[in-house]
């Protein structure tokens, strides 16, 4: 991971994002530098891990097969953090709100179930399952960016292997009934 950075590139990556950064003090990104940014580490990572490509801000996906194609994207905490979510969007299921919509589009993509990590759920301290747009321990300069982006990657490093035993778990409609039943037993159903 930390070969991410070559010396050389520390400058450039921190005066790519210099733009997007709103305090002199501390890093903190605005939302259009902070999703660049998310895209600019994570599109390949999900792209050559998933084969999922970025169809919209913080969302990833593959083409339907079967009916239903694997999503992964950003569950918001708030305005400022986020973790990832990865599940299931299904083409014949709408999605219920003031009006319905089939979902059945990359505009109107919804991820019908998902799960989250149970290191995010059960978190008691810092465990590298969020990252977000401001980090007070880093100095608004080239090293303090730095050390910003590798906590970004340390989340992926950390929820990697549950996204990919979660879609392992779930390749068939049989797996994926039986995941449901086995959250729905354990209390951590999520839709």
């Amino acid at each position: 991971m930390f070969n991410f950075f070559k010396k050389d590139s520390n400058s450039l990556l921190y005066d790519t994002y210099k733009p997007f950064l709103s305090d002199e003090k501390y890093i903190w990104l605005n939302a259009e530098g902070w999703y660049k940014l998310i895209h600019y580490l994570f599109d390949d990572k999900i792209k050559d891990e998933f084969n999922l490509i970025p169809i919209k801000n913080g969302c990833w996906a593959d083409a339907y097969n079967d009916t239903r194609r694997r999503v992964i994207s950003l569950f918001h905490l708030n305005t400022s953090f986020a973790t990832f979510k990865w599940g299931w969007n299904f083409e014949y299921i709408p999605h219920y709100t003031s009006k319905i919509t089939w979902c059945r589009t990359d505009k109107s993509i919804y991820t019908h179930t998902f799960e989250l990590s149970p290191k995010f759920i059960n978190h008691k301290e810092e465990n590298y399952t969020t990252f977000g747009k401001f980090e007070f321990k880093y100095k608004n300069n080239s090293e303090g960016f730095q050390k910003f982006v590798c906590d970004h990657l340390k989340v992926w490093d950390t929820l990697h292997e549950a996204i990919v035993e979660y879609y392992n778990a779930t390749s068939t409609y049989e797996k994926m009934l039986k995941r449901l039943k086995e959250n729905q037993k354990g209390g951590s159903l999520i839709f």
